[in-house]
């Protein structure tokens, strides 16, 4: 059976498995210090290496942008997922989350299927 836990902190990452599957499997909005709405995208991590694992992250849209920055500091050339010229001012919209979500999990599918940028 698989094993679920939240984020891992700093030291345990190194610990964990190589995950074979990202899925986005849902999201919440939240305040920042200020009031404002963002939302964060729940990710639910697969690792299929013996034994099989499994953790949940939650990250903002921008963190993820962050992974790829520092990805794509390492030569990695995944495209990410541009972000719409209006999500600024909707960025908790259902729409604006739902388009959010689908080009993440596209992201995060492309990033799982290339075995080195997993590993990274």
């Amino acid at each position: 059976s698989y094993s679920t836990r939240s984020a891992p902190s700093a030291a345990s990452a190194a610990a964990l498995p190589v995950p074979t599957r990202l899925e986005v499997v849902g999201t919440l909005t939240r305040r920042d210090e200020i009031l404002l709405p963002y939302t964060v995208f729940k990710v639910r991590a697969t690792a299929a290496a013996p034994p099989p694992r499994e953790w949940m992250v939650a990250k903002r849209f921008k963190s993820f942008a962050e992974m790829h920055a520092a990805l794509g500091a390492r030569g990695a050339a995944l495209p990410f997922p541009r972000k719409e010229p209006l999500a600024v001012l909707w960025k908790t919209s259902d729409r604006v989350v739902t388009a959010r979500r689908a080009a993440l999990q596209a992201y995060l599918d492309a990033l799982c299927a290339d075995a080195e940028l997993a590993a990274s």
